[in-house]
């Protein structure tokens, strides 16, 4: 492999983005600044160059990439979705058929880690959803909002990490896949990394572990216990700490959990049979001499455009259940799915400038010269 041609000034821009991220805990500034150094080192200093470059030739490309486009669809089509089920009463039916096994503190914390591995697709979505419809749960069971958005992050982002059907993941095998054909390693599989690498994903692992074993044992630990204690002495004021999302007033609409639990099986069900069949077909088309294994399937499936097509037909299923049903008008719709997509426009914007600074350090620009 060839010497990276800034040597170690290639480290400088994740390190920048990185410690401003923990300073300013603003990921998108943070990233864009990184993105700004790595432009200033490639034009020698020169402001005006460093500008131009940070637009038109590492965030336009990154942007226009087709997989990306995809991936950045999928995200919106799935944010879109996720409030046309909140807004219909899918998300609140499916709380309520889950709220026999929440009675005690214990039940709902344990009911809301497996809502966590349900939602296992994205971990923005999954965020998302169960964030707002829990919070009436763990406020009648007096556990506290800090423990709420410990327990949902804490599933979301680990699950996300682990599923071939998530977004992260599929972002992720791409990633792999263009380091192995940098390196020239024409007998390594992106799929296989990522296969082996999982029982190495420790923190991953042990987060999935910690949360049930905290639920039964009922033991907290540090400002959670502090902000449970809290929580338990009826210091709480629910209007005092209401998080940005989607809104969980229903009004008159029933709360049906078959309206939340189809889009999201049916976008499963297209998302692995589009898995399966881009996979089969490439590896017909290229690899005739493979073996079909369901693991080499996956490995040639197309990913990103599996995705982008079940959240359309996901969501497309949701729309259809509410107007069949004279759930809301269209015009509600409407404004419920741009709400939710505009809740996910963070999660694309952060994706997109980790995207473009990750091809600036890498042996080859957007353009196809060195950075």
């Amino acid at each position: 492999m060839e010497p990276h041609p800034y040597g170690w000034l290639s480290i400088l821009p994740p390190m920048v983005a990185i410690v401003l991220a923990v300073v300013t805990r603003k990921a998108t500034v943070s990233l864009l600044v990184g993105i700004l150094c790595g432009a200033m080192i490639t034009t020698g200093g020169n402001l005006f160059q460093a500008l131009y470059q940070t637009c038109e030739v590492h965030l336009w490309p990154t942007f226009t990439e087709p997989g990306k486009l995809r991936v950045f669809s999928f995200t919106l089509l799935m944010g879109a979705m996720i409030g046309v089920i909140c807004r219909c009463g899918g998300m609140q039916g499916l709380i309520q058929l889950l709220s026999p096994f929440a009675k005690t503190r214990r039940g709902g914390q344990l009911v809301t880690w497996l809502l966590g591995l349900i939602i296992f697709f994205d971990d923005y979505a999954n965020t998302i959803l169960l964030g707002g419809t829990l919070r009436p749960v763990c406020d009648r069971l007096r556990i506290s909002r800090e423990k709420l958005a410990y327990l949902v992050d804490s599933t979301a982002a680990p699950v996300a990490g682990l599923s071939l059907l998530s977004t992260w993941v599929a972002v992720e095998i791409e990633y792999v896949r263009e380091g192995i054909e940098a390196l020239g390693a024409t007998d390594l599989k992106a799929i296989d990394l990522f296969l082996g690498s999982i029982p190495y994903r420790f923190y991953i692992l042990a987060s999935l572990a910690f949360i049930p074993m905290i639920a039964l044992t009922g033991r907290d630990f540090g400002p959670m216990l502090k902000a449970e204690r809290k929580r338990l002495s009826g210091d709480f004021d629910p209007a005092h700490d209401q998080a940005a999302g989607l809104e969980t007033d229903l009004g008159d609409t029933p709360a049906r959990w078959y309206n939340a639990v189809l889009p999201i099986v049916v976008t499963l069900g297209v998302v692995v049979w589009l898995l399966y069949t881009t996979g089969l077909n490439e590896l017909k088309a290229n690899e005739p001499d493979n073996s079909q294994s369901l693991r080499n399937i996956l490995g040639a499936a197309k990913s990103s455009f599996s995705l982008q097509y079940g959240a359309l037909v996901g969501l497309s299923l949701a729309v259809f259940l509410a107007r069949v049903q004279r759930l809301v008008p269209w015009a509600v719709l409407a404004d419920a799915a741009g709400k939710g997509a505009r809740v996910v426009l963070p999660a694309i914007a952060i994706l997109w400038c980790a995207s473009a600074l990750s091809r600036m350090t890498s042996n080859k620009s957007v353009e196809g010269e060195p950075t």
